[in-house]
């Protein structure tokens, strides 16, 4: 390569890094630390996110994810520095548990900015000589990074964007001062220091249920954009941000360099109930009392009556067709010879789904499912939801029909949600069933362990649960109406058999 296209690429390498924000953490790690950026695909998905953040169409980010993976150099250090070097006039206030730890990361960060390689990129981002502490440091422009720690004084300072990195430490995990110290100085020092249109972005390991993660999603959870990211998803996901979307597999590490599948199970073995907790970004109570195990006990399908199905979904509050917590549950409803109702849950599917996936999702259960009605609420998200399962429908009704092959039929039920009623209150609706074990679970059902661990975490005096799964499954006992008509009786049991007419029961009829 000669001098004049070496120069073009080194020129071409710094122009993609700063309008790129990932590409600009390879050059830091490149030319800075002089060492490879160890690549992941997390890395792009959070990268997209602060591009967001920079650009102010996100305001309120919470990042939840395990320790030493790489969420400070990521969010902190590499982020505030390329925000200042491509608008010299940003402010930030950065904050974590502890003084030494955010002074050594405002440092840090400084040493970034100072870099020959970091000028290269922003030549117009001088240090102010008059404003140069180590936990406070000035541009010549304007811009400023003020570092400082839980229930300190922030008094005369405003931010631009305000970084909050593990406000707890792990040793605090159970102490409620400590907490309550968090949630107050979030409250009461952090939320006044906000220049206008300000974003906050808070990453940090889940500690406790009552952390300031979990506060805020208690309290405001449908104003923050929530990103998990346990180091071992028990289930295949699917990330989705923007022009970004990975498909993570069932048990898949997230950060295979980081920690192997091995690795994570010794760490499992060590940690306990901590790598629930710490690991895995999942600090709910494992059973709130309200309901145990055997409550609901599991029925064979040769045992399963003749019954009417019913395709259940919780379509996400929110209108937006960003990816957020959605479930599908099929179950059927029957009644024995002693006038008895009994209930069991069929299948259960639940993920973080962008709409269109949602709607393909709800079609895979109509097709297992052919006559059986799919119930939808007709408020927030059901009314995305139902619009785009509609046209999807209509779709694959025109390509199965060139097939020869039967088309989509199910009846799609729209109720009306009483606001008056709690989501809770509607969960609760089951109770009365489960005091008499009518409701009961298929052996060979998909997703059982998901509904009897939210079953068994539900607690009726929290405003927010875990409990997508268990609220779709609710709608039948609190939507009396959207199971009143008799269903034929032709029900598609997707391999379960029907029992014989020897032990025919009564058909269901609300």
């Amino acid at each position: 390569m000669s001098v004049e296209q070496s120069l073009e690429a080194a020129l071409a390498e710094r122009e993609m890094a700063r309008r790129n924000y990932m590409l600009y953490m390879i050059y830091v790690f490149k030319y800075i630390y002089e060492k490879e950026l160890i690549r992941n695909w997390h890395q792009d998905l959070i990268a997209q996110v602060l591009e967001s953040v920079y650009a102010g169409r996100l305001k309120k980010v919470l990042i939840s994810v395990a320790p030493s993976y790489g969420k400070t150099e990521q969010v902190v250090r590499c982020f505030s520095s390329w925000c200042m070097g491509k608008n010299p006039r940003l402010k930030f206030i950065y904050t974590t548990y502890g003084g030494d730890l955010s002074t050594a990361t405002s440092v840090e960060t400084r040493d970034i900015v100072q870099h020959p390689a970091y000028k290269n990129l922003f030549p117009d981002t001088a240090i102010n000589p008059a404003a140069n502490q180590k936990h406070d440091w000035k541009l010549k422009k304007g811009a400023r990074f003020f570092a400082t720690s839980t229930g300190a004084a922030i008094t005369g300072i405003h931010a631009n964007i305000i970084l909050i990195d593990d406000i707890l430490k792990a040793l605090d995990a159970y102490s409620n001062s400590a907490l309550e110290e968090a949630y107050l100085f979030y409250k009461n020092s952090i939320l006044s220091r906000r220049e206008k249109d300000a974003a906050i972005v808070i990453i940090m390991q889940r500690l406790n249920q009552k952390d300031l993660v979990g506060r805020l999603l208690e309290d405001e959870g449908d104003q923050w954009l929530h990103i998990t990211l346990p180091a071992l998803n028990e289930e295949a996901i699917v990330y989705e941000y923007g022009s970004f979307r990975y498909e993570r597999k069932e048990m898949e590490p997230l950060f295979m360099l980081r920690h192997n599948y091995d690795e994570l199970m010794i760490l499992k073995r060590e940690m306990q109930e901590q790598f629930d907790i710490q690991m895995q970004q999942d600090p709910e109570i494992k059973n709130a009392g309200y309901w145990v195990e055997e409550n609901f006990p599991f029925i064979g399908d040769f045992d399963i009556p003749e019954q009417n199905l019913y395709i259940c979904v919780d379509p996400a509050v929110s209108e937006s067709e960003r990816a957020d917590d959605r479930a599908i549950v099929v179950e059927g409803w029957s009644i024995n010879e002693e006038e008895i109702e009994n209930i069991v849950i069929m299948d259960v599917e639940h993920g973080k789904w962008e709409v269109h996936d949602f709607a393909d999702k709800m079609i895979y259960w109509m097709r297992s499912y052919p006559s059986a009605p799919l119930l939808i609420e007709n408020m927030g998200g059901g009314i995305v939801a139902h619009r785009v399962l509609e046209r999807r429908i209509a779709m694959r009704n025109a390509q199965l029909r060139s097939k020869g092959e039967d088309l989509i039929k199910n009846e799609i039920i729209v109720f009306k949600v009483d606001n008056k009623v709690s989501k809770n209150q509607k969960i609760m609706e089951m109770k009365p069933y489960t005091n008499l074990i009518q409701i009961k679970l298929r052996s060979n059902g998909r997703g059982m362990d998901q509904f009897l661990k939210e079953a068994k975490a539900f607690d009726p005096s929290k405003k927010h649960n875990t409990d997508n799964v268990i609220d779709a499954a609710s709608t039948p006992f609190s939507q009396p109406e959207c199971v009143a008509k008799k269903v034929n009786s032709s029900d598609h049991y997707a391999g379960v058999k029907k029992p014989s007419k020897k032990r025919k029961k009564k058909s269901w009829n609300i």
